[in-house]
């Protein structure tokens, strides 16, 4: 310590140098000089002076979500957080007010170490609170496009969560032949409004659904093209419960190689009625809307002749089961 002046003055001064080492995350103002921490558990440091940088650094080794909790703020203390990845690129941020507790939560696919910063333009020698947790109970993360869609099998049920508001959560499923699908969505947390939308192979909406908050979503489809499908499923509210995602078939898949698929449909579009030629006895018939619902079956009278004047325009699907098997055929209503 050095003091000094160039005037003078015989009156004496008092000098008293102390050392307060409280603060046992200190040196740590630069990503070099981070500190090392461990998921869930509790950080006690504070912002000594103005623009002080506390940088602390943790290892992530597999897909999930950091959750950084900071608690016993400083009154004075506009705690700013931010959260960093392995190139020390800024991923997110949280800028607090006076005293304000925070807590950020920031879905993370690579590992490699992260980094967070606290820091402030005031200063305070009480300490906070930081706990850095980590989850990954959602296995299927990261699929949040659609190059990164988790594939998925029928008659499989899978439980994941959206855990950030808009949370795009992408599955994909293969579709080896035509027939009539039915998704099922159940357990949705009670804030969670669940968005869903269907694709096809060339990520072309196909469909599209959204249900209230809690509710459950059930609808049907007719699959005709063998291809790849992706499912979506957002919202923009976060919940670390799980909900349920369940895909089957509701009736057997048509099988294409079969003689019953050259079964002709005619007049195709049609406005009053529509006649089905097949070279095999038709032993019933089902009809579907564009989105899977069944309208009605037909398993006695006249099976060659449907009267269609009173649907309403639009696509359909004739399910025909034949001596020979089953044929899936569309029909459009004009």
């Amino acid at each position: 310590v050095l003091l000094t002046d160039n005037e003078s003055n015989t009156d004496q001064y008092s000098l008293k140098v102390s050392f307060d080492a409280t603060d046992v995350y200190e040196c740590n103002n630069t990503f070099s000089d981070a500190s090392p921490i461990v998921f869930d558990q509790e950080v006690k440091a504070s912002i000594r002076h103005r623009n002080d940088k506390d940088y602390y650094k943790f290892e992530v080794t597999t897909p999930g979500v950091i959750e950084i909790n900071v608690s016993d703020v400083p009154s004075n203390i506009d705690m700013l957080v931010r959260l960093y990845d392995s190139s020390q690129s800024q991923l997110t941020y949280f800028d607090g007010s006076n005293g304000q507790a925070i807590f950020v939560e920031w879905l993370v696919c690579d590992p490699g170490i992260y980094y967070v910063l606290l820091t402030d333009n005031e200063s305070n020698t009480d300490q906070y609170s930081l706990k850095v947790s980590f989850d990954a109970t959602d296995v299927y993360e990261c699929n949040n496009t659609f190059s990164d869609a988790s594939l998925i099998e029928f008659d499989s049920e899978i439980n994941a969560s959206i855990r950030g508001a808009w949370d795009k959560d992408y599955y994909k499923f293969e579709v080896t032949q035509p027939g009539v699908m039915e998704i099922n969505i159940s357990n949705v947390p009670p804030n969670i409004g669940m968005n869903v939308f269907l694709y096809n192979d060339a990520q072309e909406e196909l469909y599209s659904l959204s249900g209230n908050n809690g509710q459950p979503i059930s609808f049907n489809f007719n699959i005709e093209t063998i291809e790849t499908y992706y499912i979506l499923l957002t919202d923009n509210n976060s919940n670390t419960e799980q909900y349920a995602l369940l895909l089957d078939f509701l009736t057997p898949v048509v099988d294409v190689t079969s003689q019953a698929s050259n079964t002709i449909i005619q007049p195709n579009p049609s406005t009053n009625s529509i006649t089905i030629q097949s070279q095999f006895p038709i032993q019933s018939i089902q009809i579907f809307d564009a989105i899977g619902n069944q309208m009605f079956t037909q398993k006695e009278g006249d099976l060659n002749r449907i009267e269609t004047s009173n649907w309403q325009s639009g696509i359909y699907f004739i399910l025909i089961q034949t001596e020979a098997g089953l044929a899936l055929k569309k029909l459009l209503k004009q």
